[in-house]
This record gives structure tokens, C-alpha cells and sequence, in this order.
């Protein structure tokens, strides 16, 4: 018996294989479920020194008002500060190789329901998500000009190449 089965034993009781049939294809009906424990694994708490030292009292503010744990807050947090970075840094595992490795980070709140996970996710990225509205003005603002330009460079282009045909050559603007 390994350590890991007797942690299982342990942990969620002897593994009895005559207690449930097993299943051997199609024509036979599948074995009743077994549910899964309600306990969960012990989960050191979070550490407040893995957060930028300039954004801490923000993640500690949140999670107080919103009475919170902190990894809610500080897992969105670091995920929404990844975003910003994006492709702008990357770094080369391999001296002599172009090969880069962009760091993408994934996060996911696990908890039940009710211990607002969803909450403080979205407080955080509140000011993300205002830099996001910003940025999608200017670039209406930016297109917008942009195609004002280019109409305007269409329009002389054809109206220089109507110029250029007329056998009179170019006609004054007076």
C-alpha cells in the first residue's frame, strides 16, 4: 500500500470494487454514482507579499469592504496585470534562438456559490476595464479621422486624374 492510497483510504474510506458493477458497454445500464466528498484539502492562506507592493492596500481595501478572502482579488488582479503587459515582454529560454515565450496567464476563482468570487473579480478589473473604454474612443476618434483622410486623398487623386486628361491641361480654381 503506497502512501498516496493510504491517504485516499484515509481520506475518503476503503475503495470496495463490489460495491458498484463495472461498466461494459452499450446494453448495460451505468453503475449508480458515488458522491464526491464535501471536505476539501487544507489551503495555506494567501500571502499578501506576492501582491505589488504599490496596489496591496487596494487588494486589502477590496477585500475588506467586500468581506472577501483575498485570493479572489488578488488572482484577478494579477491576471488583469499580465493583460496589460501582454506581447510587449517576452523573454528567450535559449541564448543562441529567436525562440520567445510570451507570459500568458490563465485565472480561475474557485469557490461555492454565494463567497463573491464574481464581485471582487469585477471590482478589480474596473480600472481595466476603463482603460479599455478609453482606448476604444480614441480609436473611434482615430478611424474616424483616418477615413475622413482618406476620402479627402481619393478625392484628389481623382481629381488630379481628371485634370491630367483634359487636353486644355489644368483647369485654374478661380
Amino acid at each position: 500500500m503506497t502512501n498516496e492510497f493510504a491517504f485516499r483510504e484515509e481520506r475518503f474510506g476503503a475503495e470496495k470494487k463490489s460495491q458498484s458493477p463495472k461498466w461494459n458497454g452499450p446494453g448495460q445500464e451505468w453503475p449508480e454514482p458515488h458522491p464526491l466528498p464535501d471536505s476539501l484539502l487544507p489551503v495555506a492562506p494567501f500571502d499578501f507579499e506576492l501582491i505589488p507592493e504599490q496596489v496591496r492596500p487596494w487588494i486589502a481595501d477590496v477585500c475588506e469592504r467586500m468581506q472577501c478572502p483575498p485570493d479572489y482579488a488578488a488572482v484577478s488582479l494579477m491576471a488583469a496585470l499580465g493583460s496589460m503587459i501582454g506581447r510587449k515582454v517576452a523573454i528567450r529560454p535559449q541564448i543562441e534562438d529567436d525562440w520567445e515565450v510570451i507570459a500568458n496567464q490563465w485565472a480561475l476563482l474557485i469557490g461555492r456559490p454565494g463567497v463573491l468570487k464574481t464581485p471582487a473579480m469585477e471590482e478589480v478589473l474596473k480600472p481595466l476595464h476603463k482603460l479599455s473604454a478609453i482606448a476604444l474612443e480614441k480609436l473611434k476618434k482615430d478611424t474616424a479621422t483616418y477615413e475622413v483622410t482618406a476620402a479627402i486623398a481619393k478625392l484628389r487623386r481623382q481629381h488630379g486624374k481628371g485634370q491630367q486628361n483634359t487636353p486644355e491641361g489644368p483647369r485654374s480654381r478661380c
